[in-house]
């Protein structure tokens, strides 16, 4: 029997509805973005930060400060995009120095000079060592200026030692060294001098147009100390020979370490110390291995901080974004704030403020693992999580799980329906409350109009400019299932409409997405199967706005899924929990209907009721959450780019 439709007007307690939010602007980064290894890191002691800056990437001409507990983004115009520079703080003149460095095409190197003092960038000179990148760099407390060491010039490595006094750089030696780049670079206060290690220089090759040429890598080992006058060779040998590592002082002994770096063979995270005129490895401490990681000793907190480069290998690696500090003792990671291991949230991406939303879900509290249901609101950038507070004194919704979450394009509104309250099952834990999220605050719509209604799916009409809700399960009296919800739903901010009441019968929703013609897609499974049952083919149905019908087969599933839609009608699905599975695998629908499958061997692993959103913005699917088979909470995001998984 097919109803008239019907409309169910709901009180507005707070806020007007259906007003258009005036573009809102993004909420600032609180964590860098990941820094691949062209970056630098120098400790500003007048402000206790140590402070980070270039590198390509999201922030490439953001400075960035860690005091210990945040990091702090100067954005104020300066260098710009610069590759394989060092920073060094004068601390006699309050100064953050950086010279030169690659641009984003690595080709064009600049012979600028950039100073930061604390409030703006200032271009002091553009003359001196001439154009070069992946020099060493450090500030020489005795003699009062900043030393700069080699690099690459557009004629290969060389081995020049200048000095920047903070008007003019003075060229100090010709010899030394043998001409190298990306050496470390520390000033050890025992030795009243600079110490430098390790780098790679090039092989040359047959001049070609006038100029010699250069191939292939050739990594050092040695140690030499800069005492303002001359260089004087330390160590021969040292450990395996490296570049792109760091040199700092340990804050307890004072001797210099060397930190990570990459060698012949392979990335490294290992730690050595300088002491008698050798190196000599630290046990036990490491970090992941890394090419490129910047590293300076805070000296107010006594911690070697650390952050960036790339894992993996030469052939294949991925920039980061970690933290560390080493204490004398050990390394911690610091890691940024993240919402709790839970399962059962849910996010949705937010448009407007480019960035994807996460709420609800169960987790565990205290020793007692009692489950709880946090009421936080999150969001993901693309490289960090960001908790969001609404104003003080402003209504905000109960914790819940399985809630319903989809954006309202047109109002630029996240909303937000029903969940379950608590833990028992019961019908009357299942929600039914209506709450709209404006970038800022909460807005509480009555309680009433839509039944309660168990997993329904949500997403956006962008034709009719609606909200639309459809599928989910009806539950007895007594917490049984009764039923499946046939009924589509319309939301457009102030009222309920039960739009069409002859949805598929008997398939659970998996997913629902709206195309950009207004044609609602649904992909349906089989009712009353578990993950140990056989596989059942689903069904994939699209309403065109006046009736349903169904069209292809799709992926067999056993359970609910982590489905998410993009804009567009395109459907993701990440499947791993039936137990005939043999790896987890990702399912794509094009608009045409047509399915692919993608392996990938890194992927989230098995796990159930984890969050998905398509982030339309950067066109990547993120992933939360959820719980594995012995039922352990998970807290870790990860993304995929359409071709493989990459952990956050």
């Amino acid at each position: 029997m097919r109803i008239n439709a019907v409309v169910v007007t709901i009180a507005v307690f707070f806020g007007t509805q259906g007003l258009v939010a005036q573009s809102p602007a993004q909420p600032p980064a609180t964590w860098p973005a990941a820094h691949a290894g062209g970056h630098a890191l120098a400790y500003d002691s007048r402000r206790g930060m140590s402070m980070l800056y270039g590198d390509r990437g999201a922030d490439a001409t953001t400075l960035w400060g860690w005091d210990g507990s945040n990091w702090h983004a100067f954005n104020q115009p300066g260098p710009g995009l610069r590759r394989h520079i060092k920073l060094a703080y004068d601390s006699g003149r309050d100064r953050l120095v950086l010279y030169g460095g690659f641009d984003d095409s690595g080709q064009i190197l600049n012979s600028d000079t950039w100073e930061w003092d604390g409030q703006s960038w200032t271009r002091v000179a553009t003359d001196g060592p001439g154009p070069r990148a992946s020099y060493a760099l450090a500030y020489d407390v005795q003699r009062r200026r900043v030393i700069l060491f080699g690099g690459l010039s557009s004629n290969g490595p060389v081995n020049d030692t200048w000095g920047w006094d903070g008007a003019r750089w003075t060229k100090l030696a010709d010899d030394g060294p043998s001409p190298r780049a990306e050496a470390g670079a520390v000033y050890d206060p025992r030795l009243q001098s600079i110490l430098i290690a390790g780098g790679f220089t090039m092989n040359r090759t047959a001049p070609a147009n006038g100029q010699p040429g250069w191939s292939g890598r050739v990594y050092v080992r040695d140690t030499w100390a800069w005492n303002g006058e001359r260089w004087r060779q330390l160590a021969q040998e040292g450990g395996d020979a490296r570049a792109y590592t760091s040199l700092a002082l340990d804050p307890v002994s004072g001797d210099p370490l060397r930190i990570a770096g990459e060698s012949d063979s392979a990335y490294n995270g290992d730690m050595s110390r300088f002491a008698r005129n050798e190196w000599r490895a630290v046990s036990g401490a490491m970090v992941l291995p890394r090419h490129g990681g910047a590293a300076a000793l805070d000296t107010k907190r006594q911690r070697i901080v650390l952050f960036g480069g790339s894992a993996g290998s030469a052939q294949r690696s991925s920039a980061l974004a970690d933290l560390w500090e080493w204490d004398g003792t050990r390394w911690q990671e610091i890691k940024p704030p993240s919402p709790a291991a839970r399962a059962g949230a849910y996010m949705v991406y937010d448009a407007a403020r480019r960035h994807t939303l996460l709420f609800g879900g169960w987790t565990h509290a205290g020793a007692t693992k009692n489950v709880v249901y946090p009421d936080d609101l999150w969001s993901w950038d693309g490289r960090s999580w960001r908790r969001l507070e609404p104003p003080p004194n402003t209504p905000r919704p109960i914790g819940r799980d399985v809630p319903v979450l989809a954006y309202d394009e047109a109002r630029q509104r996240v909303v937000m329906f029903g969940g379950r309250g608590d833990g028992t099952g019961q019908p009357s834990t299942w929600l039914t409350d209506v709450w709209e999220w404006d970038g800022t605050r909460w807005y509480r719509i009555t309680n009433g109009g839509m039944p309660p209604i168990l997993h329904p799916m949500a997403s956006y009409d962008p034709v009719r400019r609606h909200v639309v809700v459809a599928g989910g399960a009806f539950l007895t009296e007594t917490g049984g299932f009764a039923r499946f919800s046939r009924t589509l739903w319309e939301w457009d901010g102030a009222h309920w409409t039960a739009r069409d009441t002859l949805g598929p019968e008997n398939y659970f929703p998996g997913a629902i997405s709206t195309t950009r013609d207004g044609a609602t897609i649904i992909l349906g499974g089989p009712p009353g199967v578990n993950r140990d049952s056989a596989r059942v083919a689903s069904r994939t149905f699209v309403f065109s706005g006046s009736a349903w019908s169904a069209r292809e087969n799709a992926p067999a599933f056993n359970n609910l899924q982590a489905v998410a839609g993009a804009p567009d009608g395109t459907l993701y699905m990440y499947q791993s929990w039936e137990s005939w599975l043999s790896s987890p695998l990702m399912h794509v629908r094009d608009v045409t209907g047509v399915w692919r499958r993608v392996e990938s061997s890194l992927n989230p692993g098995v796990r159930n009721t984890q969050a998905l959103a398509w982030d339309s913005g950067r066109n990547r699917l993120v992933l939360f959450g959820g719980h594995t088979r012995d039922q352990r909470l998970l807290d870790d995001t990860w993304e995929f780019d359409g071709r493989e998984w990459i952990k956050k």
